[in-house]
């Protein structure tokens, strides 16, 4: 007759399972996280050799190359030929198409620069540079807008300025006319920044609805100023709240920009005289005033995202299309036979 197991035998069973487990479970879930981890900084690497490769290639078609791009919900502001990207990230260039990295998966943050890979747990601050903001005192605010920029003031003479979303505990929800337009261009109010500037980031500016009038207006008679335009760039916020590009805002823009997904409205000449190559429209834009791109010779090419019909004659400032009246893709020359084309995106 067969015996069964007593009592202590199986609690000697259970005991030994249960070490077991003890060692084994955080063996598998280290392994586990080791893979997830793995995974991310394979995902930071390939990012760094496709942002290479786009500059790169971008730079020997004669293009202003995209030296900046972020990753929000698992999308990139840019053109990138990466699958499964992660859920948040920045991606940086330098002007030799070196790039730097910082992505998170929501749990884990890679920063890359060069050959230095960094793991870190706090996945809120996964930026390559840690903000750092202009001082409140710097801006004259009013009624949640921004209504110019102290230069004058000694700790606000700076080369490099970096917006709060609130300043003096108001939400700013529209920058007003000439709020970073150079001084001498404009009638300004004793406001303005000053002509060595290179760069005005209101990336932050969560609340942001309106760019207005002239706000970066970078000279208003080019017969007087031609020998004196900066070069500052401008970063955008990218969260889908603002929605209208005032009249003139970035008359004579040197630089390639991101108009960001949210935007509706592109005002008369927004970027008149600029300097860009190529522009993508975002899918909500729906109104465009006259002339937006009027006299920006050294465009080449339209991303029309929306998918609708416009006027692109008007809008481009040109003198003849492929098409009369409103169509959605097509190519439109200008009275010197270059030609802009109008793509789907």
């Amino acid at each position: 007759m067969k015996k069964g197991f007593t009592l202590i035998e199986l609690l000697a069973v259970i005991l030994i399972l249960g070490i077991i487990a003890l060692i084994a479970i955080p063996t598998v879930t280290n392994m586990i996280e080791e893979s997830k981890r793995g995974a991310l900084r394979t995902t930071a690497l390939t990012l760094v050799k496709q942002a290479q490769q786009a500059c790169t290639s971008e730079m020997i078609k004669g293009l202003e190359p995209t030296l900046f791009y972020t990753i929000n919900d698992g999308k990139a502001s840019g053109e990138l030929n990466t699958k499964n990207l992660p859920k948040s990230g920045e991606i940086e260039l330098d002007s030799t198409c070196k790039s730097k990295v910082a992505v998170s998966d929501g749990k884990y943050c890679v920063i890359t620069d060069g050959d230095n890979i960094n793991f870190k747990d706090d996945v809120s601050n996964c930026v390559l540079n840690e903000i750092v903001y202009t001082a409140e005192k710097c801006f004259i605010v009013s009624n949640n807008k921004l209504e110019g920029y102290n230069y004058d003031d000694e700790d606000c003479n700076t080369n490099n300025i970096v917006v709060p979303a609130i300043i003096n505990g108001q939400q700013i929800k529209e920058i007003s006319q000439y709020g970073f337009a150079i001084p001498d261009s404009c009638e300004c109010y004793g406001y303005g920044v000053p002509v060595t500037m290179e760069s005005i980031d209101l990336s932050n500016m969560q609340y942001l609805e309106t760019i207005g009038k002239n706000v970066f207006m970078l000279e208003y008679d080019y017969r007087v100023f031609d020998n004196r335009v900066p070069n500052y760039i401008v970063k955008l916020p990218k969260n889908g709240n603002l929605k209208t590009i005032g009249i003139q805002s970035f008359y004579q823009y040197q630089y390639n920009i991101d108009i960001p997904e949210g935007v509706i409205t592109i005002d008369n000449y927004a970027f008149s005289k600029s300097n860009i190559t190529e522009i993508t429209i975002p899918s909500t834009v729906t109104t465009f005033g006259m002339q937006v791109f009027r006299m920006s010779s050294s465009l080449k090419k339209v991303i029309n995202k929306t998918g609708k019909a416009f006027d692109w004659k008007d809008i481009l400032g040109v003198s003849s299309c492929s098409s009369e009246g409103e169509f959605i893709t097509g190519t439109c020359t200008r009275s010197n036979s270059t030609i802009i084309e109008i793509v789907g995106g």
